[in-house]
Formats: C-alpha cells, structure tokens, sequence
C-alpha cells in the first residue's frame, strides 16, 4: 500500500488487490467483521472484503497507535468510536483507496473508466444538465467526483448525485457547493485505465 496523494488536510493511499493475500489480514478483523464474512457466499466478495478492512485496520492503527473500534451510521458507514479520525475508502475490481483526515469530513471512489462507460447512459441521470455534454473519460471523472462528495457528506446515495455539480472536468481540482456545504474535490493518480477522486468537506462558515 503506497500513500499517493496528501495536502494540509488528508492524506490518500492506494492498494493493487490482486497483489494481496486476504489471509495475511484475516486475524485483524472482529468478530463482527467476521461474522459477516462468513455470510458471503462469493469467495471474491469475501476475499475482498479481508483485504480492505484488514488494509483500513492497519492503516488506522499506524495513524491511532491504538486498534481501531468501529461504529456504524444508518447508512452502514464505517465511522471511528472515538471519531479521532475521519476516513473513506473506495474499491473497483483490482484497486482500493483509502483517505484519511485529522480535521475534515472525506470521501474517495475510484472507477474503472471501461465499465463505467458501459453504464453511461444509466450515469447520465446523474449529471447536471451542463454534465451531460462531456463524454468519453470525463463520465467517469464526473461520477467519481460526485462519489467522493456523497461520502464525504455522509449521504451515500440518498440524494441524487445530480445536485453535485463537479466541473471543471478537464481541470485537476474543483469547488463543489451542495448541502449547504463547500467540498474541495481533487482528482487522484491512480493506475490507468481507472479514474478516483478525493473530496474534503470544508467546515461551515459560521
């Protein structure tokens, strides 16, 4: 796992998954996690899911000093405790990111570009009316962004990712204005063929 982005608020790793095996990380999980391995009947879901809880517990208890507890909102969003910290993290079928901040609500995705551009017109009820003039990579820029912006607001999908308006989407970095909220959102370096983006909740004004 190698750190591949950071600025004064977050920082982002990034895992190759096929580069893992999943029982070098069994023995970090709880019993909760555990528990809920075992109900996944998908040797490659359960595979997964080792790795990047394992690789979130390994990387939280480097950051803590300590192991860390999980909680878990209505959305079943993993959340610390103790909220010392504010994290994300993001899969597509070989590549997990993890995003990590002391200060600011965050949120990361990352996508492989080819099957995202096999869902484009399913994506397309996603963007702003503006947005669906770009095509080609720039869906897939377009989806991550807005992604990002949903976890780092803890709001999942339950509001329509057509209310984040993410461009410039030929511009490395954008402003984002949605929930009553400002987001920084910036694109990450992740291997080719797939896009991410990081997204960093501003504390309200006031």
């Amino acid at each position: 796992m190698n750190q591949i982005w950071r600025n004064e608020h977050a920082a982002v790793w990034l895992a190759r998954l096929d580069e893992i095996a999943p029982a070098d990380f069994f023995h970090l999980l709880s019993p909760d996690e555990i528990a809920r391995v075992q109900t996944y009947g998908d040797p490659v879901l359960r595979s997964g899911f080792i790795v990047r809880r394992g690789l979130l517990r390994q990387l939280l208890t480097e950051q803590l000093g300590h192991s860390p507890d999980f909680i878990y909102t209505e959305l079943k969003k993993p959340m610390l405790a103790k909220g010392e910290l504010h994290f994300s993290i993001a899969k597509c079928p070989s590549l997990a990111l993890f995003a990590i901040s002391e200060t600011h609500a965050v949120g990361v995705d990352v996508e492989n570009v080819d099957r995202v551009k096999a869902s484009e017109e399913f994506l397309r009820d996603h963007l702003t009316r503006a947005e669906r003039l770009v095509v080609g990579e720039h869906v897939a820029r377009a989806w991550v962004r807005k992604e990002a912006c949903a976890k780092a607001l803890g709001l999942g999908l339950s509001r329509p990712l057509s209310e984040y308006d993410v461009r410039p989407l030929d511009a490395p970095q954008t402003t984002v204005r949605a929930g009553g909220r400002i987001l920084q959102v910036y694109d990450l370096p992740v291997p080719g063929g797939s896009v991410g983006a990081v997204a960093i909740a501003l504390p309200n004004a006031g």
